[in-house]
């Protein structure tokens, strides 16, 4: 019986809350600092709605991860982290072009990383 086989544990509440709370809302503060530093001229609230769509990917994952095959779940997260990366450096690459042309590449290197950590974090704690 799966009622059986199911375990939960709460404990993962907390920590759930602030990596996705910690991504969702401080990773775009970042962001747009490190955007403003190199002149350009985006609002707080434009890169944290930019950001809330690129990861909406990651809603949709979530369900489909749920199937317990682990070569299923890595694909889709690596599916998810790539959409969402390609998504943001794509929606990006025209303002770091008219500001920050020589150091668009930290951007777009930074954006990369953190979006693949998110994903390793998704697939390795929880």
């Amino acid at each position: 019986c799966i009622r059986d086989s199911f375990k939960y544990d709460f404990n993962f509440v907390p920590f759930a809350t602030s990596v996705v709370y910690g991504f969702g809302f401080f990773f775009p503060l970042v962001l747009n600092c490190l955007l403003n530093i190199f002149g350009s001229k985006t609002r707080y609230i434009d890169t944290l709605c930019l950001y809330g769509y690129a990861t909406a990917v990651f809603v949709p994952v979530a369900v489909l991860a749920a199937i317990p095959v682990s070569i299923l779940e890595w694909l889709l997260l690596m599916y998810a982290a790539v959409n969402s990366s390609l998504f943001l450096m794509g929606s990006l690459w025209s303002e770091l072009s008219l500001y920050v042309d020589q150091k668009r590449f930290v951007v777009i290197t930074l954006v990369g990383i953190v979006q693949f950590l998110l994903v390793f974090i998704f697939k390795l704690r929880f």
